[in-house]
């Protein structure tokens, strides 16, 4: 498995995982009552993304950006070059 780690903490939802090797840990962790990833992660070998590793591709931290309202939705295509004149 592999995850990105931030300033904020792990981004899960963006992690890479092997079907194979995750699926049987993710059952029995949810048979357990272990809902939450940090209750079956450490079942697993990991490869974190270091926040310095991605500043060398994304030097403006804008990788893991969430864009949840309109104002930040206007904001990335202002980034982007793709505003409205």
């Amino acid at each position: 498995m592999v995850v990105p780690s931030t300033p904020q903490g792990l981004e899960q939802l963006r992690a890479s995982f092997r079907r194979e090797t995750c699926l049987p840990i993710i059952q029995s962790a949810l048979e357990a009552g272990k809902l939450k990833l940090i209750g079956w992660l450490p079942e697993v070998r990991l490869r974190m993304v270091l926040p310095e590793e991605v500043a060398h591709f994304d030097p403006h931290d804008l990788a893991f950006w969430d864009i949840l309202t309109p104002e930040e939705f206007r904001q990335a295509e202002e980034l982007a070059g793709l505003e409205e004149n």
